[in-house]
């Protein structure tokens, strides 16, 4: 679930979502259904605070969280992307490749 959805933009089923926390990536899933508003019922029925306003659904068996070794900084995250962890951002599949690169070297070294 999350806040306002701003710059979030069109997700669409099969995207891949990052998820970083203090300034690094941590994991990522593969979005299942779009960004949904989150209904009054839904609201009441799981106990949601009135600051979430959107969900999504992720593929279950994509959801990966990355062990904290392999986390990417902001740092390395902008060398990769040219992009800061601060904003929604859309990256290119040649970006994400590096990006996994970075963790496959990452892994490779620890």
């Amino acid at each position: 679930m999350l806040g306002e959805a701003r710059g979030l933009g069109d997700l669409p089923s099969g995207s891949i979502v990052l998820f970083h926390f203090k300034g690094k990536i941590v994991g990522e899933a593969v979005v299942a259904q779009p960004p949904k508003e989150i209904d009054h019922e839904k609201r009441n029925r799981d106990d949601v605070s009135d600051e979430l306003k959107h969900y999504v659904v992720f593929v279950p068996e994509s959801i990966r969280a990355y062990p904290e070794k392999l986390f990417i900084s902001d740092d390395e995250f902008k060398e990769i992307t040219g992009k800061s962890l601060r904003h929604h951002f859309d990256i290119s599949p040649q970006q994400y490749l590096l990006l996994i690169r970075k963790l496959a070297e990452k892994s490779a070294t620890s």
